[in-house]
């Protein structure tokens, strides 16, 4: 058979595919491996349900090389526990539900169907390095506390998370008077040590009497007295500031007036900056004072991956809902999860700011850092 034969056969084939209003053209030789392609024309979709004249379950060999994809990309994320025998080409039960996994992972609308806009979530690039830097925007955050002690986190950690991109890292001490987390002197150091240069303790505040806590001095002189005891050389690091953490818990009512405070408090007795953790989700818009705000909202962070892979399935920062301003503010840090992977330590919190490394020092207060 002539090679023109051929390429004509080919050409024809294409014309009818289009003209039956099913499939789009295939990309160019150029862009064939381009996996964002959505293989179906507008309003079709890959499902087991709806209108029949829409929906691609895998009848043709085009259809079942497309759901072959779909299926093992599936895999390749861990939305569920896929087994290979699975990957078949046909939309059956399993890839369904696996893709309403998949949709309500991503927030996006769970129909259990890929359309256009599941597509291009499903084949979004992720990462398998951070790709961040302290150059550029976002930057990225670890706060971390004697809960991710007892989950293994160690201060070899913290070096592997300098290497994959946070630049700021803060551990809990106190929680009103009566409780301490003996390891953030050594998790602060090791993130020195590492190169991370804004770092910090935080401070949970607690309603006075509640519980026996003492008064909001009384919190930060019991604050400041361990941060003595573990930490001797805080003063000396250019780069330090506090973090108060204030929130309502179901045994303790904590208004935010309190927190701010407790900042204020601890502001004058050691000049340090002081920012503030007060989610929008548990104060709206009561907050007072000007501290700058450290918000939280998991929208799209999915589940337990890397940090960078995590971030990459949410809006961004010209997108997320937990960087709409609230009380007067945008927010200069938002936690985004709590199930991410930093340097090797897994479930625990993940945070990004939308301004530089030097920014963010300026907004924390931090006159230099080195």
């Amino acid at each position: 058979m002539s090679t023109a034969f051929t390429l004509r056969r080919s050409v024809v084939a294409a014309v009818v595919a289009v003209l039956a209003g099913i499939l789009v053209l295939p990309p160019p030789p150029a862009a064939a491996a381009t996996a964002t392609v959505f293989p179906l024309t507008a309003g079709h979709y890959f499902g087991r349900d709806g209108a029949a004249a829409k929906m691609h379950a895998g009848r043709t060999p085009v259809e079942r090389r497309a759901i072959r994809r779909i299926q093992t990309r599936l895999q390749q994320l861990k939305i569920v526990p896929i087994r290979r025998a699975r990957v078949t080409g046909r939309y059956d039960a399993a890839t369904a539900t696996a893709v309403g996994t998949f949709q309500r992972s991503r927030d996006l609308r769970v129909t259990r169907r890929v359309d256009r806009v599941t597509w291009a979530a499903l084949f979004a690039p992720v990462p398998s390095r951070s790709p961040y830097n302290m150059i550029t925007t976002p930057i990225f955050g670890w706060d971390a506390s004697d809960f991710d002690y007892q989950r293994g986190m160690r201060t070899t950690h913290l070096a592997a998370a300098r290497r994959e991109g946070v630049r700021f890292f803060t551990h809990k001490i106190t929680e009103g008077t009566r409780t301490v987390h003996y390891h953030a002197g050594e998790m602060v150091r090791a993130a020195q040590v590492a190169g991370i240069r804004l770092v910090g303790v935080y401070v949970v505040v607690r309603t006075p009497g509640n519980n026996s806590h003492g008064t909001l001095a009384a919190q930060a002189d019991f604050a400041l007295a361990e941060l003595d005891r573990q930490l001797p050389e805080w003063r000396t690091i250019p780069g330090f500031f506090f973090q108060v953490d204030v929130e309502p818990w179901s045994y303790d009512n904590v208004r935010p007036e309190l927190g701010v405070e407790l900042g204020r408090l601890l502001r004058q007795r050691t000049g340090r900056g002081v920012v503030l953790y007060a989610p929008r989700w548990a104060y709206g818009d009561k907050i007072g004072g000007t501290d700058p705000l450290w918000a939280s909202n998991y929208t799209a962070s999915g589940a337990p991956a890397p940090f960078w892979t995590q971030w990459a399935r949410t809006p961004g920062i010209e997108g997320h809902p937990g960087l709409t301003p609230y009380s007067g503010r945008t927010p200069t840090i938002l936690q985004f999860t709590s199930n991410a992977t930093i340097g090797g330590q897994h479930e625990t919190d993940a945070n990004v700011s939308p301004l530089t490394e030097a920014a963010l020092a300026r907004a924390l207060g931090v006159k230099k850092i080195k």
